[in-house]
């Protein structure tokens, strides 16, 4: 299959061949093409920092209250994203105690052990919370929250069970 179209990165017309799923070959220039036009952008895929979970699948399920997402659904969540231009993501896990957010790492962590793919397309894991500044948590929260003070031994302790790489840990500040 042959794609026509602008380059993001150099506005250059270009078209490519596709093959098996990948770029073959680029030619300068509008060619024969099967798709696209000189108006249509082509781009690199797209890194999301940031994927809770996506077309009704959640990395968080079952910490809600809510149904679970099973580990099979959450693997083919791999080809949504990439059909929506998403080529590397950070599963996002989000507040919740800091046993249960174990109980989820450990679900991606299988995932990524068995599927090559989700390797290639996870650069490593984005945490937000359970950490809060205690200051914050006394002021807007709830005494049995499960929002804390960070605790790097926490925080070590778990990822290194884990075997994973957290690239990303949202902690709120202090609210002024």
């Amino acid at each position: 299959m042959r794609v026509c179209g602008r380059s993001c990165e150099t506005g250059e017309v270009v078209t490519l061949t596709l093959a098996t799923g990948r770029i073959t070959h680029i030619q300068a220039g509008a060619e024969a093409a099967d798709l696209g036009s000189s108006d249509l952008l082509l781009s690199a895929g797209f890194c999301d920092l940031q994927v809770n979970g996506y077309n009704g699948r959640d990395f968080n399920a079952g910490i809600w209250g809510t149904g679970e997402t099973s580990p099979h659904e959450l693997v083919s969540l791999l080809d949504d994203l990439a059909q929506a231009g998403t080529a590397l993501f950070c599963p996002t896990l989000v507040t919740q105690s800091f046993a249960a957010i174990c109980t989820r790492l450990k679900v991606i962590a299988d995932i990524l052990e068995t599927h090559t793919r989700w390797a290639r397309a996870v650069p490593g894991i984005h945490l937000e919370g359970p950490y809060l500044s205690s200051e914050c948590v006394e002021k807007v929260l709830f005494r049995q929250s499960p929002y804390h003070d960070m605790d790097h031994g926490d925080v070590n302790h778990g990822f290194a069970a884990f075997g994973q790489e957290l690239i990303i840990l949202a902690q709120s500040p202090i609210p002024r």
